[in-house]
């Protein structure tokens, strides 16, 4: 069955997923129920964090308020908002449970740049991303 078969459900994105290597097949993975979710949350892996524009195009819509208007029913939460979020719990989440290099998950989560990534995770989570992954870091709830 492929994407573009009916009835295909795009397999939920866990903390667990987050080290397999994109190329991996990922069928084994257990739907969330929310093929919409679902394949948002792998768009931000396969893109990293790109403007609620970009992935409403690369989810065939046509208007983004569209877009930002199912995000909210469902998740309460504007696009940009529900991103944010995603990146950063998936940030935490490569931080705590891998060994990469913090340049290495900057590049993988979609910032141009550490300094940006890091400006964007201190934002967040009132650390540096270092001092997350090396100070026994617990999550911080925006």
């Amino acid at each position: 069955m492929t994407a573009s078969s009916p009835g295909f459900v795009y397999p939920k994105i866990t903390p667990a997923s987050l080290y397999i290597n994109r190329r991996e097949p990922e069928a084994g993975l257990p739907s969330s129920g929310n093929s919409f979710m679902d394949l948002l949350a792998k768009l931000l892996m396969v893109y990293g964090r790109r403007s609620p524009e970009f992935h409403a195009r690369k989810m065939g819509l046509v208007k983004h308020s569209d877009f930002n208007a199912a995000i909210r029913a469902m998740t309460g939460l504007r696009a940009c908002d529900w991103i944010d979020e995603y990146i950063h719990i998936a940030a935490c989440d490569l931080l705590r449970n891998t060994d990469r290099s913090i340049t290495l998950i900057a590049r993988q989560l979609g910032f141009s740049s550490i300094a940006t990534f890091s400006q964007f995770f201190r934002r967040i989570q009132r650390q540096s991303p270092y001092a997350y992954r090396h100070n026994g870091a617990t999550y911080h709830f925006p």
